[in-house]
């Protein structure tokens, strides 16, 4: 008998980072200032030691782990966010590591998965597939809506 799914054997890196904006979104207009929880930037501790890991990605694809684009910016988000917890309420947390990581996976994001606008961001890294995971790039601060790569990205989810 088998009680749950195969998901609950599953690494998915981006869970960390949901939390995160969930617990502090980025500043908006009418929103207040109300801090967050205060333990809420030490959530962005666990995603620095699985930082290189592929996952099994938003979407519990089985098979082999890869390195989904969504999956890795939400650990981008995960440590923007506990950055932001830091310098913005002036919470505890391991800022310089955080700002390490965080300047670190954008770089590769934009190095592997957002630096072709022709085809916008791929899936993982290494293939041309595109997904709905990736309409989340500007909701978390990513990029903008905008953003020629992001135009292109939806582009592309149309035509598929």
């Amino acid at each position: 008998m088998r009680i749950g799914n195969g998901a609950a054997l599953q690494y998915q890196a981006d869970v960390v980072g949901e939390v995160m904006v969930a617990a502090i979104p980025p500043a908006r207009p009418g929103w207040g200032n109300r801090p967050p929880h205060g333990r809420c930037s030490g959530a962005a501790e666990p995603g620095a030691g699985r930082i290189d890991e592929p996952d099994s990605g938003i979407w519990e694809i089985r098979g082999e782990p890869r390195m989904f684009t969504h999956s890795r910016v939400m650990t981008w988000a995960a440590f923007d966010r506990g950055v932001r917890a830091v310098h913005g309420y002036r919470l505890p947390g391991a800022v310089e590591l955080w700002q390490s990581a965080r300047d670190r996976v954008r770089a590769e994001i934009d190095a592997k998965a957002v630096a072709v606008e022709a085809a916008g961001s791929p899936r993982y890294y290494g293939t041309d597939e595109a997904d709905a995971s990736l309409l989340v790039l500007p909701q978390v601060g990513f990029c903008a809506a905008d953003d020629p790569r992001m135009l292109a990205t939806v582009e592309r989810l149309e035509q598929t």
